[in-house]
């Protein structure tokens, strides 16, 4: 389970750091889509945050809770993404950078997983932690 903490907290840290820095870079342009950036990152990493708590959950809950669980993460989530979409949405009617921002925020979190599933950056912690080289 060490494992699997350290790979959600890297992930979060890298997504919420991209983040900000892709933010910070579209506040120069367009301060709405930065702002869209911002709520689409933050849902993004908070509803991961989520799905792998719940993981870690679900291996220890009875298999006749498993179903009415996982529904319920769905639902959280789901309105989580509607929330700051909604919001973003608010931000510019006309045009949507706001909305538009949302999206490639959200997509912030799968491009650190790719990252971090390529490359292997989480576990070269833990091989220099044990002391072995592999």
């Amino acid at each position: 389970m060490r494992t699997l903490a350290r790979f959600r907290l890297l992930a979060i840290r890298l997504t919420l750091l991209v983040t900000f820095l892709a933010a910070a870079i579209a506040y120069v342009f367009d301060p709405i889509v930065a702002k869209g950036l911002l709520a689409g990152g933050i849902c993004g990493a908070v509803t991961f945050w989520l799905n792998v708590w719940n993981a870690e959950k679900l291996a220890f809950m009875p298999r006749a809770k498993v179903n009415s669980a996982v529904y319920r993460s769905t639902l959280i989530r789901m309105g989580l993404y509607a929330l700051a979409f909604y919001w973003a949405f608010t931000l510019d009617r006309d045009t949507m950078h706001g909305l538009l921002g949302a999206l490639a925020g959200m997509f912030v979190i799968q491009i650190v997983l790719i990252f971090l599933g390529l490359t292997g950056f989480d576990l070269r912690e833990e091989s220099q932690s044990d002391g072995t080289d592999r």
